[in-house]
Order: C-alpha cells, then structure tokens, then sequence
C-alpha cells in the first residue's frame, strides 16, 4: 500500500468517526440508549473524559498530547520510509492515525470524547467506546502482531519481511 492510500483510509476512519458521533450528539441526551442488537449492541451516549474504555478518566489533556505524539510519530515514520507497505504495517499506521485525529477533534472541540457503542455478550458487559477507539485498538494489535511475527535478523545481517 502507498502513501496515499495509507492517509486515505486514516481519513475516512476520522470521517466515519465524526459522522457518528455527530448522530449521537444530535440525536441522544447524555446516558441515553438505544438497543441495535438486542442481547449484543446498544448506541448509548457517554462523554468520556479518559482513555479508550473509560481508562485515565479526567485525562484530557495528557490523552490530547499523546494523540498528537502518536499521530505525529506515525506521519514522520511514513515521510521517512519507502513504500510500498505491506498489508499489516499500513492498516497498522492507518488505523491509529485515523482513531487518534478522530478522539483530537472531540478533545479538542468539546473536551471529551463521544463515546457510543455498547457491547455486552452475556454477563460481559464492555465499557462504551467509538469508532476511532475501536481503529486505535485494531491498529495497535495488527502492529503488534506484525513485529511478533518479524523473521529475526542474524546479529551480521539486517532483517527483511516478505508478507503477502
């Protein structure tokens, strides 16, 4: 995958997220909600004011930093390296570009981020979350499976991955 594609797709991630969320802001009253699937999704409106899954509650501002700390490292990743990407690695930068710009722009503009999907399975019940949560999250687990699963290098020789 290319440059282009890569910020492509980080851009529809901030879109779909945006969209969302402004569904919910105009649509919901706070702690309002609505069953999609009964037994598995709810859309419950939460204004989250910490991490992804309501981690480092009354964070804003340091989870504001390390989205642009994170969206900046992975743009000067891609100005610095060759493309083309293979499939893990692009998903991998796409996803959490696109997710962390997304949860910015509600930091930013409203001083939280909107939360809104509501998963539970049974008796396990998962705290709210968003689109761009749900592209850090998958973002986050493609590079890490991506590096667990790097061929090792011979201490002489520099590593090289063929993915497909």
């Amino acid at each position: 995958m290319n440059r282009p594609a890569i910020f492509l797709l980080a851009a529809a991630i901030v879109a779909a997220d945006q969209w969302a969320k402004q569904i919910v802001l105009h649509g919901f009253s706070v702690g309002e909600s609505r069953t999609v699937i009964h037994g598995l999704l709810d859309l419950t409106f939460v204004r989250n004011t910490g991490g992804a899954f309501g981690i480092l509650p009354q964070g804003t501002q340091a989870l504001s930093v390390a989205a642009v700390a994170a969206a900046a490292a992975i743009v000067y990743y891609l100005a610095r390296s060759k493309p083309p990407y293979p499939a893990r690695l692009a998903l991998g930068l796409a996803l959490p570009l696109g997710g962390s710009l997304g949860n910015l722009i509600d930091r930013v503009r409203l001083r939280y981020v909107v939360d809104y999907l509501d998963v539970y399975v049974g008796s396990h019940h998962w705290p709210v979350f968003n689109i761009a949560d749900a592209a850090i999250c998958t973002g986050v687990a493609l590079l890490a499976w991506r590096f667990w699963t790097m061929p090792s290098a011979a201490p002489d020789q520099p590593a090289t991955v063929k993915e497909k």
